[in-house]
């Protein structure tokens, strides 16, 4: 039998409104310390100032990923970390850690965990409350060294500095071939190359990003390695360095040895008026964009060392040909090529002093890093005599230099990239 559906039951009475506001504030409250409770902590850090920059590679070069340590001016921290490398689909405890995160019982904060990607990549931010970062700031205050472990990978976080790059005019990149760092530095067959070390600043952790060398110019010039896994020939629709100073009314210039003229799009080329060599287009990024290729204005821009001239350009790309390069030729004569050709350069900026030489090498032998660990000089007036930076760098930090000096703004996996301001004074 279905049953009546009753009223209300008479005996419950209405709140007076005095108790309604007095209930409606205290939901309020209630609503308000929830929401704090489970917001992500300390997040107020997006209203305030980076004071200090900390970053650290997560295992050998980084081949685990990296981590971001920020402190603010409210008193907040955050660290960001972008995994790689790790078990799919697995979740993994993160830590920051006093001195060592292999020594036990030193940790000074314990992350949320995060769960990797069925690539076994992960980006995670956590913010930390006033009272978590200052465990942080009084070990950095006492001058403790600092660490990041993703379970068993581990990573020290070193200071970032909070030097600014400096305004410049014109900024050089020479690109050698495929040494290894400790085939350049301390070798006694490149003395220019090590008297150019101990008179200015070398990047003492920076990687190339791919093998073979093709992908890596692609990436000094747009970014990224463009998918490009070979040393083929490449029609590329992506933008790349040369549009963004355009957008930014620079001029730019790609200086490379023996290239004939004429929007020339073959492979090599020997001899001509820069007399016995081999220019390799593989060693030549520009020309692989449709969108310069294509342009006689903009190709036009692509010249041998005939034509050389430090003050043609804002920014210059300069490619030695395959002998010295030191691609085919021995690392003693590529110094002395360089021993020749970046006097030219250096006294052109003995009168304009807000200029830079960034000299690199496009891959070393092993695969540290994705290309291998090599040498990288900052040259000139501006840079910080005898610096040694121990700072994770690769060669999308190199691009995001030239993007952040004239605010380019960025390119690929350059907007993740730090860059290479703590070289400047």
């Amino acid at each position: 039998m279905r049953m009546p559906i009753r009223a209300a039951s008479p005996s419950i009475t209405r709140p007076s409104r005095g108790r309604t506001i007095l209930l409606t504030r205290r939901l309020v409250v209630a609503l308000g310390l929830a929401v704090l409770l489970l917001a992500p902590t300390g997040s107020v850090a997006h209203a305030a100032t980076v004071q200090h920059t900390w970053r650290a590679a997560i295992g050998p070069a980084g081949v685990y990923g990296a981590a971001t340590l920020r402190t603010y001016t409210n008193r907040t921290a955050s660290l960001v970390t972008s995994a790689r490398n790790l078990r799919a689909r697995t979740w993994y405890h993160e830590g920051i850690y006093r001195g060592s995160c292999a020594v036990a019982g030193t940790q000074i904060l314990r992350m949320p965990v995060f769960r990797t990607t069925s690539s076994g990549t992960a980006r995670t931010t956590n913010y930390m409350t006033v009272t978590q970062a200052g465990r942080i700031r009084t070990a950095i205050a006492q001058h403790i060294r600092l660490s990041v472990r993703i379970s068993g990978h581990c990573g020290n976080l070193l200071s970032v500095s909070s030097r600014a790059i400096p305004a410049l005019s014109h900024i050089y990149v020479i690109v050698m071939e495929n040494h290894e760092y400790g085939s350049i530095v301390g070798n006694a067959s490149a003395p220019y190359i090590n008297s150019l070390i101990s008179r200015y600043g070398l990047a003492t952790n920076y990687h190339a990003v791919s093998h073979p060398s093709e992908p890596n110019y692609l990436a000094l010039f747009s970014g990224s390695t463009q998918g490009v896994s070979d040393d083929g020939v490449h029609p590329l629709a992506g933008r790349n360095l040369a549009d963004q100073l355009a957008a930014k009314g620079k001029t730019w210039r790609v200086f490379a040895q023996n290239v004939p003229l004429g929007c020339y799009n073959g492979t090599t080329s020997s001899g001509g008026a820069d007399g016995a060599g081999t220019y390799a287009r593989k060693h030549e990024p520009a020309i692989s964009f449709t969108n310069i290729r294509t342009s006689a204005v903009r190709c036009a821009r692509i010249t041998n060392f005939a034509h050389f001239d430090p003050a043609a350009a804002n920014f210059e790309f300069i490619v030695p040909n395959m002998c010295n390069d030191m691609h085919d030729c021995s690392v003693a004569t590529g110094d002395t090529w360089l021993k020749g050709f970046v006097p030219k350069i250096l006294t052109f900026l003995s009168s304009h002093p807000a200029g830079v030489l960034i000299l690199t090498w496009d891959e070393g032998s092993t695969s540290l890093g994705g290309g291998g660990k090599v040498a990288t000089l900052v040259i000139g007036p501006r840079a910080r005599a005898g610096y040694r930076s121990a700072i994770a760098h690769n060669h999308y930090s190199l691009l995001r230099t030239i993007e952040n000096a004239w605010g380019l703004g960025c390119l690929n996996h350059t907007c993740q990239a730090n860059d290479l301001r703590e070289f400047f004074r």
